[in-house]
């Protein structure tokens, strides 16, 4: 089985990867679409490692070279999967002004797709890029789930498109958890690591609102989980239980721990390149957030946070 997570950048999707990951028959991922640009800048593992380093990885890329004579820390994205845009580290050599522009065509592309029924003449179909990008994921989690003897595996690379394709796909494997954060909250991070309020604001608003309009309209409520940080957060032991249930493994009792360097992330937030950490609600929102920026985030997106339930 395969676990994404879908949310807005700044709303913990990496801590929940590290969560869900943490048991016994998981693992985490990070954000799976970048594999290929983990391996061309030699990233860090969140073990500590290069990539390049990396025992666990090692063992995938051997298996891949075995099967399809491919060796992806020589060419890095021959296995490309879904579009993915970085904002903070960019390989600037895959990253160009042509892969850009076909990014943004294949997303007003999926806008479309998704918005219409299964048969709707105007349910047009994924490019090939696209679909070579879903089989090319699906046979990376075959390989990782065999190699690293996993019963399943979580994928934060947070894309809505990419979930409902792979959903699509694959019904039977796959589940989707649709994480949100108060808007305030993320918009409070996202100035502290210096992007601005008017960019902040729109990511949030436009990930949210195409989540909200696609996710429910092309995959089944029983195969699709509400979560919020702010209630993992104030109960994680309920959270990882019920999302247990929703995955249909067992739950341990122990309390869930934070602890990325005893996983094999890719990518996301830098916490997991820390070692063990504390779960605590990061509110510092409330203090941190001027009022002129209060004032601009319900001016725009103040609705759209109430209908997630931030209210106060």
């Amino acid at each position: 089985m395969i676990c994404l997570i879908c949310s807005a950048a700044r709303s913990g999707s990496t801590l929940l990867d590290v969560l869900i990951g943490g048991h016994a028959e998981g693992a985490s991922l990070g954000e799976f679409s970048f594999l290929g640009k983990a391996i061309a800048l030699d990233q860090t593992c969140s073990c500590g490692a290069p990539l390049s380093s990396c025992e666990s990885w090692a063992e995938v890329f051997e298996e891949v070279v075995r099967e399809r004579g491919i060796d992806l820390r020589t060419t890095p994205y021959a296995l490309h999967q879904w579009d993915a845009l970085a904002r903070v580290v960019i390989d600037h050599a895959h990253q160009t002004r042509k892969y850009l522009a076909q990014t943004k065509v294949h997303t007003a592309l999926c806008d479309i797709r998704y918005t219409f029924a299964h048969g709707h003449p105007l349910r047009l179909p994924l490019t090939r890029s696209l679909r070579d990008g879903i089989e090319n994921s699906f046979y990376l989690y075959k390989i990782l789930k065999r190699v690293w003897n996993k019963r399943f595996l979580v994928d934060s690379s947070k894309n809505v498109h990419k979930a409902i394709a792979l959903y699509e796909r694959d019904p039977s494997q796959v589940r989707v958890v649709y994480l949100t954060r108060d808007g305030r909250a993320v918009l409070h991070s996202r100035q502290t690591s210096g992007f601005s309020t008017r960019d902040s604001v729109r990511a949030w608003y436009r990930y949210n609102r195409r989540a909200r309009n696609l996710l429910w309209r092309n995959i089944p409520g029983e195969h699709l989980f509400r979560l919020r940080y702010e209630d993992l957060m104030a109960d994680p032991p309920g959270a990882m239980r019920r999302l247990c249930e929703f995955l249909k493994v067992d739950y341990a009792d122990s309390a869930p721990e934070v602890k990325p360097n005893a996983q094999h992330l890719i990518n996301g937030n830098d916490m997991r390149l820390k070692g063990q950490q504390e779960l605590s609600l990061d509110e510092r929102w409330r203090t941190g957030l001027s009022l002129h920026n209060r004032a601009y985030f319900d001016h725009y997106a103040g609705k759209l946070n109430a209908q997630l339930g931030y209210v106060d």
